[in-house]
């Protein structure tokens, strides 16, 4: 049961904050006062309800029955006193003064020894006279009408009654007998009365504003019908309609009676505002041409106020049209009357010429075009161009043909004048129609003007620095003396300088790795290198040193040096990466090597196996072998140990390797004659699979050449090896000798003997060609 009651607390505790939020949420957008009091008043009762749980958990004493009370008290008086100053308009005195003594009666009640449940029926009966109090008079003013007052009068009046029963509910809980079983209801009550008050204030609110915007439709439509404007209100939804146009549109729009027309102008002013969503409204008037019923062209000019829904949507506009026709009429008329003519023409600083476009003669001129000529209007009318001032016609066919379809157009011409001098100048033409002839209206810009110059080198330079702004390199532009003249955004921002505080002397972004203020652009300047690149260290704003790549040259005006242009880039991040990479195959070159110089030890633990073995054979045939295969184990871990010593990552040095093979067979075999051994190798790096194939078939070809190419009776026995590229970018291994020779060539390569099976499947493995000739001796040769 305590729990139900706790829970109940809680119920009408959030219903309280919801509704005092509102009525601060109201003020706020409002400024009404009585809204403000009417939040205090629910804010009481939040703080009454929190009081009642803390009596719940800790139990009740004079303090706190006195204080939840006083917020009975003052939640009652803050709504009577919002409900005058809803209808009244002010506050009322003698609600404030009779809070002021009742607070003084309650507190002398309970601390002077007055009974609870006494002072608790007074306080509550006051309470709930006070809340149907406010509802009567909402109910009976006559400043209200509609659904909305009914409700909240209604909501306060049962709220009211329904308080009297809070004392017999806190007097049963309190004894703990009857409790809240007594009217079990009575808190879930509270909870939709307070909102039933708010729902009712909320449409009173809504009522209020659809009659203030009824009662200025009112007045908005009286003022428009007055004067020489009208007003509407346009909605885009559901379907896009004139919601209000005044009774002023139809004698304003000229279609008297013609709905439809007069909302057809309504139409063009919102789409042309459909046009502009997502703008700002403007506080400029908007002008809009039409055709009245007379067909006369008139001129309105219209303010409009969008208003978009919560989609980004425009939802509805609402503004003025005002007849703007008298002020753009003056301003034709005042063309019409030529007064355009003396105070654009005549008296323009400007030279100005009026062409016939058919004759192309000159009509007129003016005094600027006296001066600029040095010839008087009269000389200057009725002739044709090139007999006047230009030396020679300028309109040729395609530029009168481009003014004729374009309607302007511009030109490079020259001029000659009295003295014959040549002055160049800047024809911009366009053609105008006046008192129904056609005309070529011309203004003269002198070229040779300061101040013609001054802006096109304004504009030059405005140019340049764009295009320089839109660069990621940095560009930095000094003089003579170092001194920085331009910096680009992409510079500032590598170097951390901002807009307005820019480095003076480029000597202060220069420095070296280490921060001495060294730099090789200062070399390459003052040695007049030309263009020279590099990598430099440049000095940020925060003292940070950060690598750069650059380009600097010098810049030379009439043989004058000036200065110098820089372009750079920060390279931190490439050099961060270069020297990871850097970093990673170093490490990889050094595993490699490891994994050569273990594949060596291994090799040559093998073939120490194999000689250990080999001495506890006693068939020569068989040792023999173990021989062979002892020496071919050696060819490929002496390929294994050179590649382990020297740069794995370039290849075998086969040269090298070569030699030391040949060697290692020669100690390995002996011969029943001297034999010399020739070997010529050209420069050649081989990968690791080609150096362990073609080591093998050497090693397999000289072996046999030791054992069977001589006899006791050879005399300068040889062996020649030769490795050479061929001019179609091939290699080539030949290997002859002097000996005996092979009888039978190509029963070698069929041979069913371990050494032809090894040099031929070899041949194969390398993509080679293999060709054995016997000349005075045998001749093996393997392209590859």
């Amino acid at each position: 049961m305590q729990a139900d009651f706790l829970n109940e607390i809680i119920g009408i505790l959030t219903a309280s904050m919801a509704v005092m939020f509102m009525f601060m949420y109201l003020y706020i957008n409002e400024r009404n006062d009585y809204l403000k009091i009417w939040g205090y008043s629910w804010l009481f009762n939040i703080i009454r309800y929190s009081v009642e749980m803390i009596i719940f958990r800790n139990g009740e004493n004079d303090f706190l029955f006195f204080l939840k009370l006083s917020f009975v008290l003052m939640g009652a008086v803050l709504l009577v006193m919002g409900a005058h100053m809803l209808i009244d308009k002010k506050k009322p005195r003698f609600v404030l003064q009779g809070a002021l003594a009742a607070e003084i009666l309650l507190a002398a009640a309970v601390f002077y020894g007055a009974g609870y449940f006494v002072i608790d029926a007074v306080v509550f009966v006051f309470s709930a006279a006070a809340f149907i109090y406010t509802g009567f008079i909402i109910l009976v003013s006559k400043s209200f009408y509609g659904f909305g007052k009914k409700v909240t009068g209604v909501s306060l009046i049962l709220w009211g009654i329904h308080k009297m029963n809070y004392p017999v509910l806190i007097e049963g809980t309190r004894e703990g007998a009857v409790n809240i079983q007594y009217f079990s209801a009575g808190f879930q009550l509270a909870v939709f009365l307070t909102f039933t008050v708010s729902a009712g204030i909320i449409i009173m609110h809504f009522e209020k504003m659809k009659k203030l915007e009824r009662h200025l439709s009112i007045i908005l439509d009286k003022m428009s019908s007055t004067g020489s404007s009208a007003y509407y209100s346009f909605s885009f939804r559901p379907e896009p309609s004139v919601e209000v146009l005044s009774r002023s549109a139809s004698s304003l729009l000229g279609f008297t009676g013609d709905e439809e027309k007069n909302a057809e102008i309504i139409y063009r002013i919102a789409d042309y505002e459909k046009n502009r969503k997502g703008t700002e409204n403007s506080e400029e008037m908007e002008s809009l041409p039409f055709t009245d019923s007379e067909g006369r062209l008139r001129w309105l000019e219209f303010y409009s106020m969008a208003e978009y829904s919560s989609d980004g949507d425009l939802s509805s506009l609402t503004g003025f049209v005002f007849d703007a026709s008298d002020k753009y009429m003056k301003f034709r008329e005042s063309l019409n009357r030529m007064e355009w003519y003396e105070g654009m023409f005549r008296l323009s600083g400007v030279p100005m010429l009026f062409i016939n476009i058919n004759t192309l003669m000159i009509e007129d001129a003016n005094r600027a075009a006296e001066i600029f000529f040095g010839t008087g209007v009269e000389k200057m009318k009725n002739r044709a161009l090139s007999d006047s001032i230009f030396r020679e016609n300028p309109f040729s066919a395609d530029f009168l043909r481009k003014i004729e379809t374009e309607g302007q157009g511009k030109m490079q011409c020259s001029l000659k004048n009295e003295k014959d001098t040549v002055k160049d100048f800047l024809l911009l033409c366009a053609k105008v129609r006046f008192r129904n002839k056609e005309y070529i209206y011309a203004i003269v810009v002198d070229k040779s003007n300061e101040k013609y110059l001054t802006n096109r080198l304004f504009s030059l330079e405005n140019i340049h620095k764009a295009l320089l702004n839109a660069m990621d390199e940095g560009v930095i532009v000094f003089d003579g003396v170092m001194n920085i003249k331009f910096m680009n955004n992409s510079a500032a921002r590598i170097l951390k300088y901002s807009p307005l505080s820019q480095p003076e002397n480029i000597d202060s972004i220069l420095c070296t790795e280490d921060g001495s203020p060294e730099s090789p652009i200062l070399e390459a300047v003052n040695k007049n290198r030309g263009i020279h690149k590099g990598e430099v260290f440049f000095r940020n704003s925060s003292g940070d040193v950060i690598p750069v790549a650059y380009s600097i040259n010098k810049l030379e005006y009439d043989s004058y040096e000036s200065g110098g242009v820089l372009v750079f880039r920060d390279i931190t991040e490439e050099r961060r990466i270069k020297n990871g990479l850097i970093a990673g195959i170093e490490e990889k070159n050094f595993l490699i090597r490891e994994i050569h110089h273990r594949v060596k030890n291994n090799l040559q633990i093998v073939s120490s196996l194999l000689s250990i073995q080999s001495e506890y054979l006693n068939d020569e045939k068989a040792v023999a072998y173990f021989k062979n295969s002892i020496q071919r184990i050696k060819s490929m871990a002496i390929i294994h140990e050179m590649l382990y010593r020297g740069d794995s990552a370039q290849g075998l040095d086969f040269k090298a390797y070569l030699t030391r093979l040949v060697g290692e067979i020669s100690m390995t075999y002996t011969s029943v004659c001297p034999v010399y051994v020739d070997v010529n190798c050209c420069e050649m790096r081989l990968n690791l699979d080609e150096s362990i194939a073609i080591s093998l078939l050497i090693t397999e070809i000289i072996t046999n050449c030791y054992k069977h190419a001589f006899d006791r009776d050879s005399v300068d026995a040889r062996i020649n090896i030769c490795v050479s590229f061929t001019d179609d970018g091939k290699k080539e291994v030949s290997i002859a000798d002097n000996g005996a020779g092979i009888a039978d060539t190509e029963g070698f390569r069929t041979s069913d003997t371990l050494g032809s099976q090894i040099i031929t499947s070899l041949s194969s493995q390398l993509g080679g060609d293999l060709r054995i000739e016997n000349n005075s001796g045998t001749v093996f040769v393997l392209k590859f």
